[in-house]
Order: C-alpha cells, then sequence, then structure tokens
C-alpha cells in the first residue's frame, strides 16, 4: 500500500511542477512538431522512424510519435525511441482517436495544442500529447501529427533535473 501512496505523492508533485513550467513545455512541444512536420510523415514509415530518433536523441522524454487521419483515425504505427520500445506493446494503425482531447483541439486550430496532462494507456505513466494539423500546399488537411511525452521526464529535463 505504501507504494501506491508514493505513486500518488509522486504525480501530485510533477503535477505541482508541471504548473511552474506549463508556458515552457508546450512552447517546447510546439518547437519539436512545427521542426519535424513535414508530409512525409504521413505516407512514409521510414520518415518517421528517423524523426523519432532525430528527437528523441535531443529529448529523452518524448516516448511516442504517430499520425491520424482528418477523422480521427490513427494511420500510422506508434514509433517509440530505441530505448523505450515497450511502452508501444500494439500497432496503433486503425484506432479510432477522434474523441480524445489532443485531435478535438487540433482540429479546430491551426496551431500546435497541448493536453493537460493524463495518465497513459501506453506507458502507465503521466503524460501530454501535442498534436499539429498538417495541410498540403493547397490547403487540404493530411491529417496530425501527434507526438506523447513523458510528464515527469520533461520537467526534469526542463529543471535540469
Amino acid at each position: 500500500m505504501q507504494g501506491v501512496a508514493m505513486a500518488a505523492v509522486s504525480y501530485l508533485s510533477t503535477i505541482d511542477r508541471y504548473h511552474e513550467c506549463q508556458h515552457a513545455i508546450r512552447e517546447l512541444l510546439a518547437s519539436i512538431l512545427t521542426g519535424i512536420g513535414r508530409s512525409d510523415l504521413f505516407r512514409d514509415p521510414a520518415a518517421m522512424r528517423e524523426a523519432m530518433c532525430d528527437i528523441s536523441s535531443r529529448y529523452p522524454f518524448v516516448d511516442l510519435l504517430y499520425t491520424i487521419d482528418e477523422k480521427g483515425m490513427q494511420s500510422s504505427e506508434n514509433i517509440a525511441c530505441a530505448k523505450k520500445r515497450e511502452v508501444t506493446r500494439v500497432s496503433g494503425i486503425g484506432q479510432d482517436r477522434s474523441q480524445r482531447p489532443y485531435f478535438l483541439l487540433a482540429r479546430d486550430s491551426d496551431t500546435v495544442v497541448v493536453t493537460e496532462p493524463y495518465l497513459s494507456t501506453a506507458s502507465r505513466k503521466l503524460c501530454i500529447s501535442a498534436a499539429l494539423k498538417w495541410c498540403d500546399a493547397n490547403g487540404v488537411v493530411l491529417g496530425f501529427i501527434v507526438l506523447d511525452i513523458d510528464l515527469a521526464g520533461t520537467v526534469e529535463f526542463l529543471m535540469g533535473d
């Protein structure tokens, strides 16, 4: 029972620290997503893996990268960094994400959106999702790029822990 109490304290501490650096976290995630955003992520799994390798080497708190289509269906596999392969036990392709907060926010936005913290079903840790609507040169929505991050790891990264 003590482990459950320790986890609750850890979650509360992480949430408190999140609120202290919420603005910086949102800006960091927006920078990461806009930095990797490109159309080939929607059709080339190798491009997804390359983007994930690039960002996970610089940002150890990144857990998953995937795409969803304009209707909210996941259109790519869950791409995890090599050190976190255990996070992604399921491919994710075809999963309905249309009611997820990040999709609902991103669908109506032209900028990166970031969720409030929640408990990840993939990692069982507090996480945040960021999403970016991606359009082609004619303004047609190709889909959404989604990035899931470990909240505690992000806070530690920003605080220099």
